[in-house]
């Protein structure tokens, strides 16, 4: 009888299997002959925030020919997540099936920064047929690094200066590194000033740098749509790609510029309030809407709202256009408002339990300016909700209530058949038999005698 080898098989080749990241093969072997399942992850080392993400997952099998392979599903992950876009389905590597390729592309956020970014794979399937087909696993994993930066243009330290025709004022520009990738060398333009700058060294993640560039001198014509709104271009440069060409992505900012009013410096700062939903259920959320506009004539500076919820509104969160907002003091600083200039602030409140039935009235007004407003009118606006009780739903009527019926026997149930009428009882019935016998007789004596 002879022996199967399968057990040694199996250990043995359990001892050869090997994984290796990025390009990783496994290695099995068995009845003496080598043969390999090969597997590679592709991704640029480096992308920048804004652009997408190129993955490719390439397998091979050299001996498809004398050794088929199967490959299962195979996901690949973004820091541990799955991403379907990069779903795989291989198929089976045999004959001239002996290699395959699958290819994704995912956008990349700035919820990635900074950086940088795991892709990992698993892929899992068997090399060979039948009684000596194996398993295998491949592990494999890679980093892409991040580009992202910030850009900010100033001037006069702010993002909004009002000057006098004639005055010079002095543009900043700001380069924050924001992700995993180093800049390799970033360029400033500035059309409308004439600036150019050009950084001839790197800039490591986290770094950052301030360039200043010579004062200028707005010309009237600057204001020939009533403010000198200066736009800037910065180009970013980092590290190669896979052909080796350095790759490069632009950003912009701007700052403005107002001319200041003859005589002394005025300003109509408007608020406006409002609510999506007057009449909520106790338990809903509502968004609360504030908008400040400067009317003008001149800039505003300092500009501070205060909006407190009322009792009876849990504040949940809010997002501001600009400033800052204090939920624990109900104070807005909005800062600098050139003339026709807006921010917006919305505040989400949940309605509380047991309001039902009340007005709830938040009111916001402007507390701080510089100048001071000179039209107090508009300065606050106020926006209310009556909350409602949630609908319950119609509870069924009550059926009155019936009395149980009596068990019914089943010849209860059977129908009877209708009674012959009586006569007289059980007597009639034994004289009209006595009345037959005697015809009969005298019938037969008759004929018969």
């Amino acid at each position: 009888m002879r022996r199967s080898s399968r057990p040694l098989f199996i250990l043995v080749t359990a001892l050869l299997l090997t994984m290796m990241a990025l390009g990783g093969t496994v290695l099995a072997q068995s009845a003496g002959s080598d043969n390999d399942m090969h597997a590679q992850l592709l991704a640029p080392q480096v992308v920048a925030v804004g652009d997408h993400l190129s993955v490719a997952l390439e397998l091979s099998n050299p001996a498809a020919g004398a050794r088929p392979s199967t490959a299962e599903v195979v996901k690949v992950t973004v820091n541990g997540v799955e991403v379907d876009a990069l779903t795989f389905a291989p198929p089976d590597l045999t004959g001239s099936n002996s290699s395959w390729t699958g290819t994704g592309t995912i956008p990349i956020g700035p919820e990635y920064l900074p950086g940088p970014i795991t892709l990992a794979a698993t892929v899992t399937g068997w090399i060979g047929s039948g009684e000596f087909a194996q398993q295998y696993t491949i592990n494999l994993s890679r980093q892409v690094q991040l580009v992202g930066f910030n850009f900010i243009k100033r001037v006069n330290g702010v993002k909004e200066a009002e000057i006098d025709l004639g005055d010079q004022v002095q543009y900043t520009f700001e380069v924050t590194n924001t992700g995993s990738a180093r800049i390799e060398n970033f360029i400033i333009k500035d059309p409308d000033t004439g600036f150019y700058y050009e950084r001839g060294e790197p800039m490591v993640p986290g770094g950052g740098a301030t360039i200043t560039a010579p004062p200028y001198t707005p010309r009237e014509s600057d204001f020939a749509g009533g403010v000198f709104v200066n736009t800037a271009t910065v180009t970013v440069h980092y590290g190669p790609d896979e052909f080796n060409i350095p790759q490069e992505v632009t950003a912009s900012d701007s700052a403005t510029v107002t001319l200041q009013p003859e005589g002394d410096p005025e300003v109509d700062l408007a608020v406006r309030k409002s609510v999506d939903n007057a009449t909520p259920w106790e338990g809903q959320e509502v968004v609360f809407t504030v908008t400040v506009t400067n009317n003008g004539p001149s800039l505003a500076r300092d500009v501070v709202v205060e909006d407190v919820l009322p009792a009876g509104l849990t504040y949940a969160s809010h997002t501001a256009s600009r400033g800052a907002y204090d939920p624990a003091t109900g104070e807005w600083t909005v800062g600098t408002l050139g003339v026709d200039g807006s921010a917006t602030l919305t505040i989400r409140a949940t309605v509380d339990a047991g309001t039902a039935g009340t007005t709830l009235t938040n009111t916001a007004r402007l507390t701080d300016s510089d100048p001071v407003d000179n039209n107090p009118a508009n300065n606050q606006s106020s926006a209310s909700v009556t909350p409602q009780v949630p609908e319950e739903e119609p509870e069924e009527p009550e059926q009155p209530e019936q009395e149980p019926e009596e068990p019914v026997s089943e010849l209860d149930e059977q129908p009877l058949a209708e009674p012959l009428p009586r006569t007289g009882g059980s007597s009639a019935v034994y004289f009209l038999s006595g009345l037959l016998a005697l015809g009969g007789g005298l019938f037969l004596r008759r004929r018969f005698g």
